[in-house]
């Protein structure tokens, strides 16, 4: 199976905590993507928490295994379900991650409890 990480997901198992156990535990021996908006939000989280960026980088190249392209009809996407998500407090990454999940038609992972209050027909697995 594979499943599209939130960057919420890749910076828990970065920072080695409980939930980013619980994370690797899920993917274990399965295909881990990411959209290169996340890819982008999980190193700017990183390098402002003080990790290096190249060595951001190769820690988020460990646990990836592809990079999802994210081109101009997911971009209209993400920004139209800005107003169904504003209150749940959604980021435009998060939703491009979300957008990402729901065009490969794959499961996202993500931390963040807020996903789970909104339906866009997406399986969201929360590790929590």
């Amino acid at each position: 199976m594979t499943y599209i990480l939130d960057a919420s997901a890749i910076i828990a198992i970065i920072q080695m905590e409980d939930r980013g156990t619980r994370v690797i535990e899920l993917i274990e021996a399965e295909d881990a993507y990411a959209s290169a908006v996340t890819i982008g939000e999980s190193l700017a989280k990183l390098v402002e928490l003080g990790m290096p960026d190249r060595a951001a980088m190769r820690a988020i190249s460990a646990i990836v295994t592809d990079v999802v392209p994210f081109n101009v009809d997911m971009a209209v996407m993400t920004g139209v379900l800005r107003e169904e998500t504003r209150a749940a407090g959604l980021s435009f990454a998060d939703r491009a991650c979300l957008v990402t999940a729901l065009e490969l038609g794959v499961p996202a992972i993500t931390t963040d409890r807020a996903w789970k209050s909104i339906d866009l027909g997406v399986d969201v697995r929360l590790v929590a």
